[in-house]
């Protein structure tokens, strides 16, 4: 049975996932025939499929959701794939695309604008901080339904029942920043491991990794020990990635 629910849900994330791909297609082809409002609606179509996982509970379903850079790069491509299209029409064009998802994710959190200020920030890297401020959220939901007895364990159970979303929309809305420091954190832990890996190779890694590691510090509090302990680490994986840059530039 769980074989069957999995092999559903693998069916499902692949329809998902090809379904957005299509979408980015098309919205740069109508963006290049001059249909503002038809590339809108499938624009708009396919950001609400990553704004309606994100106000769900923290799955597979979201982890699995396509790279933003390539989502991005996707449209970028089939646009400037007509006659016509000069170097500079397409950079302009991928600019106001990348504006546009970072955008589509600040309205629900709008926390990642202290991210996305710097332009080394990746769009894979807001959708990687948002599912960690995601994880976030679960886990403050899951504290106030676990333990306790009488009556403020179940008004808190009816509450959470009848306003689960809303709290959870909320909490994105207004995360602490505690909750966001954390967030940032890992974060920069995973960017971190990649670049060091080679499973990524977004250019800027180390000044990305360092600028996270320094928003993340500014708002841990000074009890926040595991944060902090994680921005140390970060730190010493960025000072690898600093020499690893620099012995790439040595060879090039």
């Amino acid at each position: 049975m769980n074989q069957a629910a999995n092999a559903n849900d693998t069916h499902a994330i692949t329809a998902t996932n090809n379904a957005i791909r299509e979408l980015a297609i098309t919205t740069g082809k109508l963006t290049n025939e001059g249909n503002g409002v038809g590339a809108h609606a499938t624009f708009e179509k396919m950001m609400n499929v990553y704004v309606d996982q994100m106000a769900l509970p923290y799955s597979r379903a979201w982890a699995s959701l396509p790279s933003l850079d390539d989502v991005k790069k996707l449209m970028v491509d089939e646009f400037s794939s007509y006659e016509g299209i000069t170097a500079e029409k397409s950079n302009n064009f991928e600019r106001m695309v990348d504006g546009f998802i970072r955008n589509a994710f600040e309205e629900k959190v709008p926390a990642l604008r202290k991210i996305n200020v710097n332009p080394a920030v990746s769009l894979d890297t807001m959708k990687t901080c948002a599912g960690n401020l995601m994880l976030e959220r679960d886990k403050a939901s899951e504290a106030l339904n676990a333990g306790g007895t009488g009556i403020l364990a179940r008004v808190r159970s009816r509450f959470m029942a009848s306003n689960g979303p809303e709290w959870g929309a909320e909490f994105m809305k207004s995360v602490s920043s505690d909750a966001f420091g954390h967030a940032v954190a890992h974060t920069a832990s995973s960017v971190a491991r990649a670049a060091l890996s080679g499973e990524r190779a977004h250019v800027d890694s180390h000044n990305e990794v360092s600028f996270l590691a320094d928003v993340a510090e500014k708002h841990a509090g000074s009890g926040q020990h595991k944060t902090l302990s994680l921005i140390s680490d970060v730190r010493l994986k960025g000072t690898e990635l600093e020499s690893k840059a620099e012995r790439s530039l040595a060879f090039a």
